[in-house]
Formats: C-alpha cells, sequence, structure tokens
C-alpha cells in the first residue's frame, strides 16, 4: 500500500490577507498603549477577525480600518466615548431614522472600536452578531467585552459597505459612513483632520504612500 501525499494549495490572496492583521504593526499604530493593553486589544482583533470570517482585502483597507478605529477610540485608550463622562450622553438616545426607542435607565453613547451609538445600531448590532436584544438591553457589554467591542466594529464596517470603498483608497467615502457631521459641519473639519492624521499614519506602518487630499478628505475647504 503506498501512502498518498496531497499537497494543500493556499491561494495567495488568503496568504496576504491573513498576514495583514499583524501585531508588529498594530503595535506600531496603536503606540500609546503599554504591552500588556497592546496585547489584550491585538488579541480581541484576531479573534472577532476569525469569528466573523473578516479578512482585509489589502493594506489600504487594514489601514483605513485601524486609522478610523484610532480617532474613535483614542488609539484604542478607550472604548467608552469620553461624552459619556461629560453628560453629553442624550445626545444619542433618540434619532430620527429608527423607531427603535431606548430601553429605559440604559445609555446608548458611544462604546467600542467605532464607538457604536444609538439604540436602533445597538439593536442591529446586537442581531447579527447572534446575541438578540442583549446589546440593546444590556449596551454596556460593548464596551466590557474586548472581543465585542471589535465585533461592532467589523459588524458596522461590512454592514455599511465600507471595505471595498477603504480598499481602493476612498478613505473620504468611509469616513462620510460613519461620522457625516465631520463632513458637513465647520466644526467638524478638526476631528476630520485627526481622523486623517490617524490614517496617514496606518498607511505609514503598511509601507504605503500618504494618501492624497481628493481621496482622504470627505470635505477640502
Amino acid at each position: 500500500m503506498h501512502n498518498i501525499l496531497f499537497c494543500i494549495i493556499i491561494p495567495k490572496s488568503f496568504m496576504a490577507s491573513s498576514n495583514l492583521i499583524s501585531r508588529e504593526k498594530f503595535r506600531k499604530i496603536f503606540r500609546e498603549l503599554d504591552d500588556a493593553k497592546s496585547d489584550k486589544r491585538f488579541k480581541a482583533l484576531e479573534t472577532a477577525s476569525k469569528e466573523m470570517g473578516w479578512q482585509p482585502s489589502n493594506k489600504e483597507e487594514i489601514a483605513a480600518f485601524l486609522g478610523h478605529v484610532a480617532h474613535e477610540t483614542d488609539g484604542l485608550r478607550t472604548l467608552t466615548e469620553y461624552c459619556g463622562r461629560n453628560n453629553s450622553w442624550h445626545n444619542y438616545q433618540q434619532n430620527n431614522w429608527s423607531s427603535i426607542q431606548p430601553k429605559p435607565g440604559n445609555l446608548y453613547y458611544g462604546r467600542g472600536w467605532f464607538q457604536l451609538s444609538y439604540p436602533a445600531n445597538y439593536a442591529a448590532a446586537g442581531q447579527d452578531l447572534g446575541l438578540g436584544d442583549e446589546l440593546w438591553e444590556k449596551p454596556w457589554l460593548v464596551a466590557d467585552d474586548e472581543t465585542l467591542a471589535c465585533k461592532t466594529a467589523i459588524w458596522f464596517w461590512n454592514k455599511n459597505g465600507m471595505g471595498p470603498l477603504a480598499a481602493n483608497g476612498e478613505f473620504g467615502k468611509t469616513t462620510y459612513i460613519l461620522n457625516s457631521w465631520e463632513c458637513t459641519s465647520d466644526d467638524g473639519e478638526t476631528l476630520q483632520k485627526e481622523r486623517i492624521q490617524r490614517y496617514q499614519y496606518a498607511r505609514e506602518c503598511y509601507g504605503l504612500q500618504p494618501a492624497p487630499d481628493t481621496k482622504a478628505w470627505c470635505r477640502i475647504k
């Protein structure tokens, strides 16, 4: 009886995508974190990506994703929006684009890697992630659970078709999806500039050239 050897060929596209989630690059992008917190949050990214089957298609996409994360979370130093500490949380309790109302006593300000906000988004994320109404009922879980904090960002990214835009270098268009206020108000321009700085640094960490203003901005003065 002869032994038969099988050669498994892994597509180059898969290998390239899997290599994009790199601990070394993660530490560079989130350089404000100490080693323990960096390792914990990188592990959350690895686990969330694996469980959700998410693989960024190229360096442009992962740089955009992590650039947004860095801006939204102050370099992953917080998983809870600072407004939750300065009494402006009421801005996220109601909206005019959904009939879903807040559960009495709950607060729906930003949490997680993309600062998930509003009752409707907590409800939708929970349903799509297989958690039923749990995130609407217990919104604090998005900040308390490291992997879930990352999963909600990947969920929003995929749900809103941000990946293909980012892969083509259209960072400004992804900003508009994530926070259109930065693109449409004078006050938001300063925040958008800070977001772009985070993005350009993430691109640098991945060996990419700086993105042109026409691609990086969603509004140019």
